[in-house]
């Protein structure tokens, strides 16, 4: 795996980000970078907590103009499928690009969404 000869964080899906820049430089000539690479991670608590990009706290501290959107798990389907409303998703958002910042999901598999990281760009 590309990580294994470069260093830094040896997830997987951080090996496949490795292999879209590779793949992108050396097939297709591109100029593809791991600058501001965005490195999701999870912390397994029960329930799980992942994370992504800037946090509200860092964001701030930044001086970015930000707009936050929290949504309670009572309100997702599959947790009130299997009974586990415990948590909530929070996004932050740049107000004036629109842009998402970051992420974080405390809840039921709240780690799962980030398997191909190069899918959020």
């Amino acid at each position: 795996m590309p990580g294994d000869v470069k260093g830094g964080p040896a997830f997987t899906h951080i090996s496949y980000d490795d292999f879209r820049i590779i793949r992108t430089n050396l097939l297709e000539g591109g100029n593809a970078t791991i600058h501001d690479r965005l490195v999701p991670y999870t912390v397994f608590i029960d329930p799980q907590l992942g994370r992504v990009g800037l946090s509200e706290t860092e964001a701030k501290a930044q001086g970015r103009n930000i707009r936050v959107a929290k949504l309670t798990m009572d309100y997702v389907a599959r947790a009130l499928e299997v009974d586990e409303s415990r948590g909530f998703m929070k996004a932050i958002v740049d107000a004036d690009t629109k842009q998402i910042l970051g992420c974080v999901v405390l809840g039921l598999e709240g780690g799962r969404g980030h398997d191909h990281p190069a899918d959020l760009r």
